[in-house]
């Protein structure tokens, strides 16, 4: 399990705020899906199944190196 309490101290704080985030969400599974269903109610849309988190670089590409990548974060 990821230990988000070893984040590298040089971590941006946006960096920090998106792992602690993933990692809640990739470890209470109703957490993304309430994310999910918030979001789509308020767009209008009808509910759909959450999958899983994926990071992606800023401009909406594709998946990029996580900044974590390099650190031990496994206990």
């Amino acid at each position: 399990m990821s230990n988000i309490f070893l984040l590298p101290p040089e971590l941006a704080e946006e960096d920090r705020f998106t792992a602690c985030l993933h990692y809640a969400i990739d470890h209470i599974p109703e957490l993304g899906q309430a994310i999910v269903d918030f979001l789509l109610i308020q767009s209008g849309k009808s509910s759909s199944p959450f999958i899983k988190a994926v990071n992606r670089n800023r401009s909406g590409g594709a998946p990029q190196a996580h900044p974590l990548n390099g650190y031990n974060l496994f206990d």
